[in-house]
């Protein structure tokens, strides 16, 4: 597996992404709306729940990534100055930038459009980098999939686009989630530039009512592991 890493500080931004907590729990925070919450259930192992709050879509912000996604990586250049529209994206603070070539041990977290926000959730074990997709499978184009499907089968390696939090135990794909699923149906290891956010805001105890609602099954649940566990 061929990696690279760079840190950058970034300063001014269109703050459109935000990414909270890290160790404990994480959150995926997209134009002041919430995405998801993942934490640590807190019963004798590292398992993880997840909650869902909607939908990502970067398509127009991430047009003018097309040509570097699609696999015409530069191993030379930095990673911050091919992906940089992304970056800017995010709000200011520092990040680590991570490029993985072939990552070894990726696991996914998917749902689809029968997804109810207001009562479902995940309860997984991480395994290796854990992937959680953030657009329903079944919204996928299949053309777009098989176009990514032939372009791994001939040699290429298109690029996803994922954010977490340092010490955070998923990597929530923003872009490239038709990469993932060819790169899956080819029995392929995916590549991906993994965005961390090693500054980032604590998550507060009343974070799931705001984010998720206090109505969600898991609402009760999540307060009392966090006040208990997460002091």
């Amino acid at each position: 597996m061929s990696e690279q890493a760079e840190i950058i500080d970034l300063t001014a931004s269109r703050s459109l992404i935000d990414v909270r907590g890290g160790g404990f729990d994480l959150a995926l925070v997209m134009g002041g709306q919430p995405i998801a919450l993942n934490w640590s259930d807190c019963e004798g192992s590292v398992a993880q729940y997840l909650a869902r709050a909607g939908r990502t879509d970067c398509e127009s912000e991430l047009r003018s990534l097309r040509h570097t996604l699609a696999g015409h990586w530069l191993p030379e250049a930095p990673i911050s100055s091919q992906i940089y529209p992304f970056i800017e994206l995010m709000v200011p603070g520092r990040y680590e930038l991570r490029y993985v070539e072939s990552c070894p041990d990726c696991s996914y977290i998917e749902f689809d459009s029968s997804w109810d926000f207001d009562a479902k959730y995940d309860h997984y074990y991480p395994f290796g980098s854990t992937l959680v997709l953030t657009r329903a499978t079944d919204s996928l184009s299949q053309g777009q999939v098989t176009h990514y499907l032939e372009r791994i089968r001939s040699g290429y390696r298109p690029i996803a686009l994922t954010v977490t939090a340092s010490e955070g135990w998923c990597n929530f794909v923003l872009d490239g989630h038709h990469k993932l699923r060819a790169y899956k149906m080819a029995g392929v290891k995916p590549a991906f530039v993994s965005v961390c956010r090693l500054d980032a805001p604590r998550v507060g105890a009343e974070s799931f009512d705001k984010w998720i609602g206090a109505n969600h099954p898991m609402a009760s649940r999540y307060r009392k592991v966090k006040t208990k566990y997460d002091t």
